[in-house]
């Protein structure tokens, strides 16, 4: 398979740089047949990804600040999906997980990386990033009251927040008598709400007819998974034993041990010395 990949890269000032790339990708590539709700059998094809940035990088005021900034925009399709269980027609009592594929996933918008450096030995890191992941063609539907509703058309990606930043500064310390060039820096992650599943569910309907066919009801968002930020600390530096030299540094992770979901069914590590 073919995956082109291609960019430029313009130097407007000595300073400032304009770029602009564009690739594509297989997303996903199934060796072995998969089936269909009804249980007939497929052979998937392969996924593809396209995707282009344009951006700007620059570094100012003697180096003392340097940022990178980026407008994005990546199409997945023909993706598969693995389903819920279904009663295997041809082994009753049994179940089975079918396959769907196709449509189109979308993430657009827009990332920041920016880096400060104050004074010597301050250094001080920030990225922001705003994503729009949704689904751009999906056809999956229910029918409520005789009325067919697409239930993913459009909604955000399971697991993919909106608004993510950071925050980190390191600073040097010097030298500590036999520990020299010693640091500590200290830092914030914030990762924004999501949802659990892209998608919606029919509720408060009057009468079930099967997994598709409602009379009355609404549809609505699955739950979302909160919103969370968790700090970090790092500390190091190096020193020479004999006519070794040696690194150390060690860190403590997620420092007020919040506990916090980052999937469905995966908590975050808690608090964590390294």
């Amino acid at each position: 398979y073919k995956t082109p990949q291609f960019g430029v890269l313009f130097k407007a000032t000595e300073k400032i740089s304009l770029f602009a790339q564009y690739s594509e990708s297989v997303i996903n590539l199934f060796l072995t047949q998969q089936r269909r709700e009804d249980g007939t059998r497929f052979q998937p094809t392969p996924g593809r990804g396209k995707g282009y940035d344009v951006g700007v990088k620059a570094e100012l005021m003697e180096n003392k600040v340097s940022f990178t900034a980026s407008v994005f925009q990546i199409d997945n399709a023909n993706i598969i999906r693995i389903l819920a269980p279904r009663p295997d027609p041809e082994s009753p009592g049994l179940t089975f997980n079918p396959a769907d594929q196709g449509g189109v996933q979308r993430s657009e918008g827009f990332d920041v990386d920016l880096r400060l450096r104050p004074r010597k030995g301050t250094q001080l890191i920030l990225g922001f990033a705003n994503i729009d992941a949704y689904v751009l063609e999906a056809t999956e539907f229910v029918t409520i009251s005789g009325q067919p509703q697409l239930t993913r058309k459009g909604h955000q990606l399971a697991n993919a927040p909106k608004r993510t930043a950071s925050f980190w500064l390191r600073q040097e310390l010097g030298d500590w008598g036999a520990l020299k060039g010693a640091w500590v820096g200290g830092g914030l992650r914030f990762v924004g709400n999501r949802p659990t599943s892209d998608t919606y569910n029919v509720i408060d309907y009057t009468a079930f007819i099967n997994n598709t066919n409602f009379t009355g009801g609404r549809l609505v968002e699955n739950w979302r998974l909160q919103s969370y930020t968790v700090g970090d600390l790092g500390f190091g530096g190096r020193f020479q034993f004999g006519k070794v030299r040696y690194g150390v540094s060690a860190s403590i992770k997620n420092i007020m041990d919040e506990t916090y979901l980052v999937q469905r069914f995966h908590f975050g590590a808690p608090r964590t010395f390294e």
